[in-house]
């Protein structure tokens, strides 16, 4: 009995080496530096964003448009408090971006420290030198964090947590030029470690991640290294919301949102996280739901969560 006790003991033990561990990742950009509080208040806003989260049990999430003003933590702190202030911890930007700057437009990143933690570099990854951006569109935002899983802290890798919007005024030039920055930033990265994994709202089609900046990395879970020719495009999961005015039906317009991997095996392809009601086609859902509430139109979403919808991926490390 004892040597079959120790048997399986040791069997555990391999199984837990050779399988790796799990981390489910969401990211969402939560608009709220578009409609600030939407047409509720800001903790009824953030508690239908805690239920998203909390529906989608991630072991890291992160946020883009976090509205964060004059330093004020009070609504990163009803989410905290929901996941569990004991187990759960969070950066943001707004700990490192000078006061007054791009207050409404804040990146946070929330991690489960039963399972994560900050890595040895965190401090010096988190202010990255080598390539530090300087944005032409004052909304971009890349937050490079440094963390390694806490039950084998050789297993380290950085997280970067984008938000790049274009400015409509200048069309395509600055955008342009802020992502060959970020490409720049990314490739630094690859010399210094061995695992990245980039996630959130690049304002980018997948063709053009996989075309022009990403070729030879899983965007999105999917490894795709074909350069697309012009005219040929392969499109993603679709991530935002129109703004038209649709009644009974919810239709989904852009591949904006995405997952870039390095080093690391995906479990499970990008997928969105909310639970699918019933849809049809690529693009028209009848119902869905998102946290605890179900939703019918664009303009439901629009107004009380955001106009983009949240994903998910799956890694073993």
């Amino acid at each position: 009995m004892k040597k079959k006790i120790i048997f399986q003991l040791c069997f555990l033990l391999l199984s837990l080496q050779l399988f790796g561990k799990n981390i489910g990742i969401l990211s969402f950009n939560i608009q709220g530096a578009i409609n600030g509080n939407h047409n509720v208040n800001n903790q009824v806003w953030v508690k239908q964003i805690k239920a998203i989260i909390i529906q989608a049990n991630p072991d890291i999430v992160l946020l883009q448009e976090f509205p964060i003003k004059d330093h004020d933590k009070s609504l990163v702190n009803l989410i905290l408090d929901g996941l569990g202030a004991s187990d759960w911890s969070y950066y943001c930007t707004d700990e490192y971006i000078k006061s007054g700057e791009k207050a409404n437009q804040n990146n946070i990143v929330f991690y489960n420290t039963k399972v994560i933690l900050p890595a040895q570099f965190a401090n010096e990854v988190i202010n990255f030198k080598d390539k530090n951006p300087s944005y032409h569109f004052v909304k971009n935002n890349y937050q490079v964090i440094h963390f390694c899983l806490k039950d084998d802290q050789t297993k380290d890798f950085v997280l970067i947590n984008v938000h790049t919007p274009f400015d409509k005024n200048t069309k395509w030039a600055k955008y342009y030029a802020d992502m060959d920055e970020l490409k720049l930033m990314y490739n630094s990265l690859k010399q210094r470690f061995q695992r990245i994994i980039m996630a959130g709202d690049f304002n980018t089609y997948r063709f053009m991640m996989l075309n022009k900046y990403f070729p030879e990395e899983y965007v999105d879970g999917k490894l795709n290294k074909y350069i697309f020719t012009s005219g040929s495009q392969e499109q993603g999961l679709l991530t935002t919301l129109t703004k038209k005015s649709l009644s009974n039906q919810i239709e989904l317009a852009n591949d904006y949102d995405h997952f870039v991997i390095y080093g690391i095996e995906v479990l499970q392809e990008m997928k969105h996280s909310f639970y699918q009601g019933n849809g049809y086609g690529n693009n028209y859902y009848h119902k869905i739901k998102l946290g605890d509430k179900y939703y019918t139109t664009n303009q439901e979403i629009i107004k009380e969560v955001s106009d983009h919808l949240p994903v998910f991926i799956e890694l073993d490390f």
